[in-house]
């Protein structure tokens, strides 16, 4: 079982509004409980929120600047610092392109998370950060899933297929057939988007009458174009980045269930 103690956490980007706009995110998060102990806009005011004590997890945006005396020390180099302190925090990196997850993770951040951030991503990540506090503090690895994690069962022609909720990206209807679609590979299945729906429960979004998205793979909710030349709202699954059109009947429930409905948004 996680610390029932609440996550005590460092913000720290240079944009006081995306500060503000994760503090009311991580405020929505139940579990793990989690604290916002210290805010930072730079380099040096995060090194001083932590010689204060106390902080256990740091979201850190790439962009963030250094200290006027030393510039350049802000950021992903501030993240390499950070990672020499043997009682360093675990990290969560906040980043602005996909290039930079590969240098999070060189950095042995927890997690990165690609802006905008949507709540339930970043409420993913502070499990992991739970995850990591859990394992000892001795180092940023995240513990293995627990062989209980939700499967989904899919008959196969020779054998019934277990597929892991955690890698389930997308299902959708086709014809009389529903391709499920997962990190690795796809399956075509002769089964009821409504089952498979009441079955997965709160793991998928449905976003279109012919369409579930798992609610882990929602990287965005943004307006794009579409072939007729206008432009309607979608999401963007990870990894790959497609976008799946989300109808108007279904875009207030896509909202309240990502977490977008909160004021401010």
């Amino acid at each position: 079982m996680l610390n029932a103690a609440p996550l005590q956490l460092l913000i720290a980007d240079p944009e006081p509004q995306t500060r503000w706009r994760l503090r009311q995110q991580i405020r929505t998060c139940v579990q793990p409980l989690c604290c916002v102990v210290a805010e930072a806009g730079c380099a040096s005011e995060a090194w001083h929120a932590l010689a204060r004590g106390g902080v256990e997890g740091v979201l850190l945006d790439a962009h963030l600047p250094g200290s006027p005396a030393h510039p350049h020390r802000g950021g992903l180099t501030w993240a390499q610092e950070l990672r020499e302190h043997t009682a360093a925090p675990g990290l969560v990196m906040l980043a602005h392109e996909p290039a930079q997850a590969l240098a999070a993770f060189e950095v042995e951040a927890v997690d990165c998370l690609l802006k905008p951030i949507l709540p339930c991503r970043l409420h993913r990540a502070l499990a992991r950060l739970a995850q990591w506090r859990e394992a000892g503090e001795g180092g940023r690895s995240v513990p293995v899933p627990s062989p209980a994690e939700p499967v989904l069962l899919v008959p196969g022609q020779q054998r019934t297929l277990r597929i892991p909720v955690s890698e389930l990206v997308s299902i959708r209807a086709e014809h009389k057939y529903l391709t499920l679609r997962t990190v690795q590979r796809s399956h075509v299945l002769e089964d009821s988007l409504g089952r498979l729906a009441a079955q997965l429960g709160e793991a998928v979004v449905r976003v279109h009458r012919n369409a579930l998205v798992a609610r882990l793979a929602v990287r965005a909710l943004a307006l794009q174009p579409q072939p007729d030349g206008g432009r309607a709202w979608s999401v963007q699954l990870a990894p790959g980045g497609e976008w799946v059109r989300v109808s108007r009947r279904q875009l207030g429930a896509v909202r309240h269930a990502l977490g977008l409905d909160f004021s401010g948004h």
